[in-house]
């Protein structure tokens, strides 16, 4: 709207939005129905679709933790069977240890102590003459020298 200033008249009121609504033809209103429905359906398509491939990811992500989960019971199955035969292998073994006789016992108390009495001796008699510092220049000095020496 022009007066006399032709410059536009701007009004001070606001104006209600129900009379722009009516204003419009019923063509434009329909077109622009159409828009907003049409792109309403293809959001919801897009949405479907992002949900949709995240399932599958899911899905294959769950799939892939099932098999790994199936794997890992099979080799603990496996290990808990090595264990078992490990333990009964030593098991075994224990029990052959034990199963020495008493006689067999006495026998080797027996050859120790024989061992023991001609060690002793065997040691006795053999260092009576032996260096007590051999190599170093000593050679002439023995356990009995020392012995005898106090004696002098």
């Amino acid at each position: 709207m022009m007066f006399n200033n032709r410059r536009m008249y701007i009004n001070r009121y606001p104006v209600n939005p129900k009379s722009i609504d009516s204003n419009n033809s019923p063509d434009v209103q329909s077109d622009s129905d159409f828009k907003k429905t049409d792109d309403a359906e293809d959001n919801k398509k897009l949405i479907l679709d992002t949900f949709k491939s995240i399932n599958d990811t899911f899905m294959e992500k769950i799939k892939e933790i099932h098999r790994s989960i199936s794997n890992l019971s099979e080799r603990v199955e496996n290990l808990e069977n090595q264990m078992l035969l490990l333990e009964s292998q030593i098991e075994s073994e224990e029990s052959c240890r034990s199963q020495i006789s008493h006689s067999e016992l006495s026998n080797i108390k027996t050859e120790l102590e024989i061992l023991r009495r001609d060690s002793s001796n065997i040691q006795f008699e053999e260092n009576g003459n032996m260096p007590v510092m051999p190599g170093s220049g000593f050679s002439a000095i023995t356990a009995e020298y020392l012995r005898n020496l106090n004696k002098r």
